[in-house]
């Protein structure tokens, strides 16, 4: 097998694995058009693509908040924050922003919820690489 750059001569054979098996889950253009550092494929030796894929980057928006303030101006706050944080990423063409809370914080889960987070499709998994 090697691994190497994905190049637009690939996208034929990415549609048709995308249709076969991930059609019902994203769009094709969902897959190939987000923001990359990179993105490759890993072929046999006869150029048939088994796995393609890469690094994508995503924004999180990470905050912290003086709890000792009223529960208004914290309100305020986050407000502001999030407007600020859709802007920067809009801005810098990112589709969305990611919010990693502790499972445990159900208020904190619902009060994002509120202001327009979603649950994600899929479950967040970690590697870290350092």
């Amino acid at each position: 097998m090697i691994i190497r750059l994905m190049k637009p001569d690939d996208f034929e054979q990415l549609k048709n694995i995308h249709e076969q098996f991930y059609s019902d889950d994203f769009t094709f253009q969902e897959f190939i058009g987000r923001k990359w550092l990179d993105k490759f494929v890993i072929a046999n030796d006869s150029n048939e693509i088994i796995v393609a894929g890469g690094v994508r980057l995503i924004t999180e928006c990470i905050a912290i908040t003086d709890k000792s303030k009223s529960v208004r101006d914290r309100r305020e706050a986050l407000l502001l924050l999030l407007e600020a944080s859709k802007f920067i990423s809009g801005r810098n063409g990112y589709e969305g922003i990611h919010s990693f809370v502790d499972r445990n914080d159900d208020n904190w889960i619902e009060i994002l919820k509120k202001y327009g987070f979603e649950p994600t499709k899929n479950a967040a998994l970690y590697l870290q690489v350092r």
